[in-house]
């Protein structure tokens, strides 16, 4: 009986934690994408599922309170929280090991910090990286329910296929 039990357990524990974790990493010059971004996430999702989203924000030194104060003149209703890309371990190694030039964007140091997620974020199996600059047009749970069962400790990332705006279901 005991075993019969287990097996039901491991079968049915992916159905217990209905929790989507979502990571923005980003600076202040693209803070009000990020508020369109999770707008658009929350408007799409299903009511029900809305106290199931959690969105994380890695962010620069020093920003924390900026998006606060944006967050709270939104007046979206969402669980969040923000930290900042502040470990000066991360950096150092960044700085010595990654061709990084002040004058462009592309090198700054947070698209470096991605390589860091598991370390920062170690509470958490599975997030759904977001970029900034995105629109959700759908709803975000769909995800959960039909692909993160895929996630195991074998298979620890899932990506999408850039098929240049087609749309992207019709290729899995």
């Amino acid at each position: 009986m005991y075993t019969r039990w287990i097996e039901t357990y491991e079968n049915t524990k992916k159905y217990f934690n209905k929790n989507i974790h979502m990571l923005l990493i980003t600076n202040n010059n693209a803070f009000l994408g990020l508020l369109a971004l999770v707008n658009s996430i929350l408007h799409n999702c299903n009511k029900n599922d809305l106290h199931n989203l959690y969105f994380h924000f890695l962010i620069d030194i020093n920003e924390t309170q900026e998006l606060q104060n944006l967050i709270k003149y939104s007046n979206l209703q969402f669980n969040y929280d923000i930290k900042e890309f502040s470990n000066k371990n991360y950096i150092k190694f960044i700085k010595d090991n990654m061709n990084i030039q002040q004058d462009n964007n592309i090198g700054h140091i947070l698209n470096f910090s991605r390589f860091f997620i598991s370390s920062i974020y170690t509470n958490l199996d599975k997030i759904i990286y977001l970029d900034c600059d995105m629109i959700c047009q759908g709803d975000i749970t769909e995800l959960r329910d039909d692909y993160f069962h895929l996630l195991n400790d074998n298979n620890q990332l899932l990506a999408v296929k850039n098929i240049n705006n087609n749309d992207i279901k019709y290729y899995l």
